[in-house]
């Protein structure tokens, strides 16, 4: 058998993408030997899960990253910073005419975070989205195609519109040998769940797929419920303010992409998908407090659907109770019954 390849897509999502920090480290506390990152093969990240994917890539374990790059504070800091006209009232800052934050610590934090220079030095393949505001393109980077410094590549991947401003950065494609450098933003514009890009270009690389899986964790913010008469006669600002239309944006093609990769793999696409109230930048302790309980919760719920996603993979152990299990290969007649005692 060919050996299994384990994918790991990670959804954008503002605050929430504590949620997917605290659910891999639950699984990586369950594994028996080895880090999170000997286990997964590629990578696929936008926005927050980007960042994410990054500091894997770049050698933290789950832990470190909740503890230091995701700690309260660390993140807490990047929201502090407020643009000039941020400053304001409630009323004048909504981002209407300007980014809530400048950005700034956003940036020093993942220049001190993230060691690795250029993305050619990650060994693993890992595709981000950005949104091109010169052309009004969604590229997808990766290293096989494009040169640039990974810094530069989560600055921009993480620039929210609203509430980051885009981020001026040096591309280039080496595949056509042109400069392709400019303004970008968050790619969650247009892919906000990246599992389908992941897919796509591993069955270009030739990978069967009976020889990978993907855990996909994802968002769903509940929105407002509204009358008709109230939204009929809606214009933009309405939509704006009360619609929670980025939310809405950004949700709609992550349907479409988990009903493919789901169509595709079956079993072996587990789609995690939260449900929160916390806005992008809904940013207390109680909501951190919220995030990482649902993080832990949601591993529990899908724990077995995990496991046996990873059955192929053999000499995988994950921890149950005090019980270590080793996880059997799919052809073995015992895997129903051990699940069922994992569970």
């Amino acid at each position: 058998m060919a050996q299994y390849k384990l994918n790991l897509s990670l959804s954008g999502g503002g605050v929430r993408g504590i949620i997917a920090a605290s659910l891999l480290k639950e699984f990586e506390d369950d594994l028996r030997e080895g880090s999170l990152d000997g286990l997964v093969c590629t990578y696929a990240g936008t926005s927050i899960g980007s960042l994410l994917c990054a500091a894997l890539l770049d050698g933290y374990s789950a832990n470190d990253i909740v503890s230091k790059l995701f700690s309260f504070d660390a993140l807490q800091n990047i929201f502090k910073n407020y643009s000039w006209f941020g400053r304001f009232p409630n009323y004048v800052n909504l981002g209407l005419f300007f980014p809530r934050y400048d950005g700034r610590n956003k940036r020093m934090l993942i220049e001190q975070s993230i060691r690795a220079n250029m993305i050619r030095d990650w060994d693993k393949p890992f595709f981000v989205p950005l949104y091109d505001i010169n052309y009004g393109d969604c590229r997808v980077i990766h290293k096989d195609v494009y040169k640039i410094k990974c810094a530069e590549l989560l600055d921009a991947a993480t620039a929210a519109p609203v509430l980051f401003p885009p981020v001026n950065i040096a591309l280039r494609d080496t595949v056509e040998n042109r400069d392709v450098s400019g303004w970008f933003v968050d790619g969650a514009i247009g892919i906000n769940d990246p599992s389908g890009v992941q897919l796509a270009s591993m069955i270009a690389r030739q990978v069967k797929l009976q020889d990978m899986g993907t855990i996909h964790i994802g968002y769903k913010p509940t929105y407002k419920t509204f009358s008709k008469k109230w939204f009929a006669s809606w214009g933009a600002v309405q939509w704006a303010l009360a619609g929670d239309i980025i939310s809405r944006i950004m949700y709609t093609p992550d349907q479409a992409a988990q009903y493919a990769c789901s169509a595709v793999m079956g079993s072996k696409f587990v789609n995690i998908v939260g449900d929160t109230v916390a806005q992008l930048d809904d940013f207390s302790a109680d909501t951190y407090s919220m995030l990482m309980r649902q993080g832990r919760d949601l591993y529990e719920v899908y724990k077995p659907k995990i496991m046996t996603m990873l059955q192929p993979i053999d000499g995988v152990s994950i921890n149950s109770g005090e019980v270590f299990y080793k996880l059997p290969l799919a052809t073995d007649p015992n895997c129903e019954s051990a699940i069922r005692h994992i569970h």
